[in-house]
């Protein structure tokens, strides 16, 4: 069965998803998942590119959603969290005011041309266009090149599929080994970090 985490503020319900997969990832901390992945087109970038947060900017944005928070945050599922709106306010009223994105709102969902209004006051960074030329061409921080790598397996050059047993396969190192050598054969990629 797969999941959707997020990790969310209980006053509110506000939520930073951070990964899908394996019920058995429950036990994982919030840095063992993946953590948000950004289009980076919504951000100005000028092709569709899906990409993860940085270290950096992913320690920051975990820090300053916590130090925004008035309660405990926790970390679970959208069932979760919309068990604990319908026990608060019913179902109605909690359809109501999801609707009114004033509880269970998904800080780092897209939203078309408006990009990502929620996220960016968290992250100012991803504003800046050269921050986002350079989370586009780091390797190791590109879903598509993962998802790819994975798909290759160890006999096609790539990585071992199944290395997200502990945590999520973006922090192995068979998944930086291989970025490695991307930036080796490919001058146009270059850590951010």
């Amino acid at each position: 069965m797969s999941s959707d985490y997020k990790y969310y503020r209980l006053e509110d319900l506000y939520c930073i998803h951070i990964g899908s997969g394996r019920s058995a990832w429950q036990k994982w901390g919030v840095m063992d998942h993946e953590g948000p992945i950004i289009r980076l087109d919504y951000l100005g970038y000028p092709q569709k590119h899906y990409a993860y947060l940085p270290l950096s900017l992913l320690t920051a944005l975990y820090q300053r959603f916590a130090q925004s928070s008035q309660s405990e945050l926790r970390l679970g599922d959208f069932d979760d969290m919309d068990d604990i709106a319908i026990e608060r306010y019913g179902d109605e009223q909690s359809m109501l005011l999801y609707d009114e994105r004033k509880i269970l709102a998904t800080i780092n969902h897209e939203r078309g041309d408006e990009g990502y209004p929620l996220l960016t006051p968290y992250l100012p960074e991803l504003l800046d266009p050269d921050i986002i030329n350079r989370i586009a061409v780091d390797p190791w921080l590109d879903r598509r090149l993962l998802t790819e790598a994975e798909e290759l397996g160890l006999g096609g050059g790539g990585i071992y599929d199944r290395l997200w047993r502990d945590r999520s396969a973006r922090w192995s190192k068979e998944w930086r080994k291989y970025c490695d050598g991307v930036m080796q054969t490919n001058r146009a990629y270059k850590s951010f970090e």
